[in-house]
């Protein structure tokens, strides 16, 4: 194997090859170090079932991710029923149909930053943690009435 790594001194890159390289798997000799895992590399099951020695800066933490994770796979759907909305309804014309593109592009990205703000808001009060699914459920649902409820233009 090789090592590469840049020499801000001499301004060079310095390559170290190797034939083998050694492990020492012996616990005797090694300090006890746990690692610190942080909220979004856990598990899902450990977001749910924490451990009762976290203080509570990090169960705050842990909720919140666990929020996060909760409605991420939701904005794939909402994106989804917001563009359709809009396209679907929309006056079909190859040449002029950018008004409705950026409306849609508008809208996705109005959502996205209400979404994002609405994490960072939960990341700082734990009691505002329905902002997300609440936003997700105001988009999705007038998206929805707006395509069953409002005729395609003609």
């Amino acid at each position: 194997g090789s090592l590469q790594r840049y020499n801000y001194l001499t301004m060079k890159s310095e390559i170290l090859k190797f034939d083998n390289y050694i492990f020492n798997l012996n616990e005797k000799n090694q300090e006890l170090f746990k690692y610190k895992w942080k909220p979004n590399e856990r598990f899902i099951s450990e977001l749910i079932f924490y451990e009762d020695s976290l203080s509570p800066k990090e169960i705050k933490e842990l909720k919140s991710e666990l929020h996060k994770r909760i409605n991420d796979p939701l904005i794939s759907l909402v994106f989804s029923v917001i563009i359709s909305a809009v396209l679907l309804k929309s006056k079909i014309n190859r040449k002029k149909n950018n008004h409705s593109n950026l409306l849609a592009l508008i809208l996705c990205v109005a959502y996205i930053l209400l979404l994002i703000f609405s994490y960072r808001l939960n990341d700082k009060r734990e009691d505002l943690f329905f902002l997300p699914y609440f936003i997700n459920f105001i988009f999705y649902s007038t998206s929805i009435i707006f395509l069953l409820i409002n005729p395609r233009k003609s």
